[in-house]
């Protein structure tokens, strides 16, 4: 560095109140080689400087003020002092020029409780100095200059309050301890750019700097990371561990409440069911099934125990029903679904409509016996209803009555429908195989409806053909679905059929195959066991109306076996085994023993029905026998009496429809 390359740290003029200029020669140069010495001021700099005043009158020496200094000037500017020529004196002896060494110690500014004085202890508007300014003295070798004198006593300087390194905050501390070495940096000594030592250095700087700043910052920054890493995760990891918690209890409490909306589901149908058992009469069904409801639920468990109770307690209340051998049979033939039709001589023909007239009840009429039969307290049974069986060693069952239990007043009555079977000349006249308009007013076979439900199908006078309640089946049921409490446990009708013509209207007898063909033959079973498999399901009986529609009474035990062997070969495969025959044309066999009733009882028949004016029932070991009443048009209007005591003939009939008084035999 040259000597007149001296970089001042501070402006005098403006701290002091005077231009170095002033007091600089115009014919030299002032040298601060001797001053700035080999790092003195880098490597100490955080040493007190003071400057150092020649007391002796001489002309100052290099390095050294003038003796016009101030005496003052030490105490008032420590920072400007500087270390006598090739000496180091140490910290604590520093000694000032001009001063008595004894006064020394208290002249000197306490280093180690104050801080130097800043700007603001000498504000401009106080007058340190006299109003004169000295001349500028001349500049002698080495730095000389003289300073104005001040003027009265020196502002005494105020302790500024030091602060407590140990009181430090912990952030401050490590900012302290992660600056340091930026800077000690800025005290290294400043080389030439260019000096190969300098470029070396300032790789080791870097180096340093790097090391002791920057590597540090970055662990601390990567430890950070990780931890908040590892924060952000544990934190992370327990919201997962919390929703799945949620989850899983929210699925917990899904299935507690599915499975207590199951529970509840299950305890009202249990309850329904056996209500329906109860209104069908079944009361004993009805509390086998509420004792075998389950549950943990104490509030399903304690209602189905009351409830249970309720049951019981009504059961004793029932009446059993003491003569069993009186319980009545209401015989029907199919029924007229339009007696106008049936009755009317242009559309039967003479013959058949005074036949039908006589024989046949319609739609309506029977309608208004149903509800006067439940009026009059009657209820639906069969043969199930009160008589038991028991298969004996040989195969052949053994028959006993049951008692039958009704609330008070109530009565059993039993049904039965024969020519189930719809005969071709009723309802297909040209025998073409297609029921049409030409039908005599009945329906021409049953069939399920959509819903599954058992329906008649019918062709009215226009040649549309109706599916709905057109004979007795359907009729029954509705009434049934209405009335529940007319079926005693499930109690049905007997259906009676012939064989000749096939069963329900479908045209199952093997003749129909060289008429129509194997395709319509085939058909026609299909949809014969569909619908025999829904009545049954029903709970209706299927039976015999003999296979040729024939008077047995009259028959040989001969014509008897062929009558059997045909229904056998055409009737059974299509409708299974039967154990029950109605006695065609009100008739009979002449005895229930000997090779007729062999030839029948052999055939799986235990159930006899003929026809008579009186209801009767007996109930022998291997067979039962009854006696049925046959309601037609003839009886309603010429015997009514023998019905009086189930429904009022006189309101049923209806001759409007009829055309006139059916005829009497």
């Amino acid at each position: 560095m040259d000597k007149n390359d001296f970089d001042v740290d501070f402006d005098f003029e403006e701290e002091y109140g005077f231009d170095p200029k002033d007091f600089l020669s115009e014919d030299e140069d002032f040298d601060f080689s001797d001053i700035l010495e080999d790092d003195a001021l880098s490597d100490h700099q955080d040493d007190t400087r003071k400057f150092q005043l020649d007391p002796s009158p001489e002309e100052p020496q290099d390095g050294q003020f003038d003796e016009s200094v101030d005496e003052d000037l030490t105490a008032d500017f420590p920072e400007h002092t500087d270390r006598q020529e090739n000496a180091e004196p140490e910290d604590d002896d520093v000694r000032i020029y001009g001063q008595p060494e004894e006064e020394q110690e208290e002249a000197l500014p306490d280093y180690d409780q104050e801080e130097y004085p800043q700007e603001e202890e000498y504000p401009a508007e106080e007058a340190y100095y006299d109003e004169e300014e000295p001349e500028p003295a001349k500049k002698k070798k080495g730095m000389s200059f003289s300073l104005p004198k001040r003027s009265g006593k020196p502002k005494k300087e105020k302790k500024k309050k030091t602060s407590d390194p140990s009181k430090k905050s912990v952030f401050s501390k490590l900012l302290d301890m992660y600056m340091e070495p930026v800077t000690n940096l800025k005290k290294e000594e400043v080389l030439d750019p260019l000096d190969p030592k300098y470029i070396r250095r300032k790789k080791r700087e870097k180096k340093r700097i790097f090391k002791e700043v920057y590597l540090p910052a970055i662990i601390a920054g990567a430890a950070l990371f990780l931890i908040l890493s590892f924060v952000v995760g544990s934190v992370s990891n327990a919201l997962t561990v919390k929703k799945n918690k949620d989850s899983a209890a929210k699925v917990e409490a899904q299935q507690q409440a599915n499975a207590a909306g199951a529970a509840e589901l299950e305890f009202k149908r249990l309850i329904a069911e056996a209500e329906s058992l109860v209104v069908g009469y079944d009361y004993d069904g009805a509390i086998a099934l509420l004792d075998s409801y389950s549950s943990d639920n104490d509030k399903f468990t304690q209602q189905v125990t009351a409830k249970k109770a309720e049951l019981v307690n009504e059961q004793k209340q029932l009446v059993e029903v003491k003569d069993l051998s009186s319980i009545p049979n209401l015989s029907f033939h199919v029924l007229m679904a339009d007696a106008s039709r049936a009755c009317n001589k242009d559309i039967s023909g003479a013959d058949l409509a005074g036949l039908y007239n006589k024989n046949f009840v319609s739609v309506e009429e029977f309608t208004r016996i149903l509800n006067q039969l439940y009026a009059a307290n009657y209820v639906l049974v069969d043969f199930n209803s009160f008589i038991s069986s028991v298969p004996g060693v040989d195969g052949n069952s053994s028959f006993f009555t049951k008692s039958v239990y009704l609330p008070s007043g109530k009565k059993p009555v039993m049904i039965t429908e024969t020519m189930v079977n719809y005969f071709e000349y009723m309802v297909d006249p040209d025998k073409d195989g297609t029921p049409d308009a030409k039908g005599h007013g009945f329906a021409y076979k049953l069939v399920l409806d959509d819903n599954g439900d058992i329906k008649a199908a019918y062709v009215d006078e226009n040649g549309q053909t109706q599916i709905g309640n057109y004979d007795l089946v359907p009729v029954l049921e509705a009434f049934i679905q209405e009335h529940p409490d007319f079926c005693y446990q499930g109690a049905r009708a007997i259906l009676a059929v012939t064989g000749t013509e096939g069963v329900f209207g479908y045209r199952t007898n093997t003749s129909y195959v060289s008429r129509f063909g194997q395709s319509f033959y085939d058909q026609e079973v299909i949809g014969a066991k569909e619908i025999v498999a829904a009545l049954r399901e029903k709970g209706y009986t299927i039976a015999s109306y003999t296979y040729s529609n024939q008077a047995y009474r009259g028959m040989s035990t001969l014509q008897i076996q062929a009558e059997v062997t045909n229904w056998t070969n055409q009737i059974t495969p299509v409708i299974g085994e039967v154990d029950t025959i109605v006695f065609a044309r009100a008739s009979d066999i002449e005895a229930y023993s000997g090779t007729t009733f062999n030839v029948l009882y052999n055939s799986g028949i235990r159930f006899f029905l003929n026809s008579g004016s009186s209801p009767r029932v007996d109930v022998n070991t291997t067979f039962v026998r009854q006696t049925r009443l046959m309601v037609t048009g003839e009886s309603m209007a010429w015997y009514a009496s023998q019905f009086s005591s189930y429904f009022d003939s006189n309101v049923v009939l209806d001759l409007t429809s009829r055309g006139g008084m059916p005829a009497k035999s």
